[in-house]
């Protein structure tokens, strides 16, 4: 496994409502293995299986709930 984490910028990101779809969304894709989310900063973040799915797959999902979304950087983790 090859663990990575992506995180991204979603201007206006409020309400447990918005967020909870999000993670819900986000977690049904094969690979995801955590979401977190922090309203202050309207910022997400997404570790994942590099083997189960990619930046792209994970992006194109969030452009589906949200407006506007800015990739912020990906990180690999060495295990």
């Amino acid at each position: 496994m090859s663990k990575q984490s992506v995180y991204f910028k979603i201007p206006g990101l409020h309400g447990i409502h918005e967020i909870k779809q999000i993670k819900r969304d986000l977690d049904e894709i094969p690979g995801v293995l955590s979401v977190s989310a922090n309203e202050q900063d309207d910022r997400v973040a997404v570790d994942y299986d590099s083997t189960g799915t990619n930046v792209s797959a994970i992006e194109k999902r969030l452009k589906g709930i949200c407006k506007s979304v800015e990739l912020l950087g990906n990180e690999d983790h060495i295990m």
